[in-house]
């Protein structure tokens, strides 16, 4: 029987994990546009978020992360399309390189 104690870090794990295959694909994919378009429906708004402003992918990858936010931008999945957050997320990284 799973409890709610048990769902919480069940789900941290797994968002954790959605994080990491991101990242993965963002920065090891010549094309990453078509790796991302199956993991797209998966994502929560947290981890476009996390992905969005990580420190990693704007210092090694920041050409990547315009693309990922278009690719968001088309998806169908409301909730990321929708939310000015993912762009407000994108901005200070893409001034500090001046994209």
């Amino acid at each position: 029987m799973t409890t709610i104690t048990d769902a919480a870090p069940a789900a941290a794990s797994s968002e954790a994990q959605l994080l990491k295959t991101v990242t993965t694909i963002l920065t090891s994919h010549p094309d990453p546009n078509s790796v991302l378009k199956p993991v797209i429906q998966n994502l929560t708004l947290p981890t476009v978020l996390s992905v969005l402003s990580s420190i990693q992918l704007h210092r090694t990858h920041s050409a990547t992360l315009p693309s990922f936010f278009h690719i968001l931008r088309h998806s169908p999945h409301h909730s990321l399309s929708s939310s000015p957050e993912p762009l407000l997320a994108l901005l200070p990284g893409l001034l500090v390189h001046r994209h």
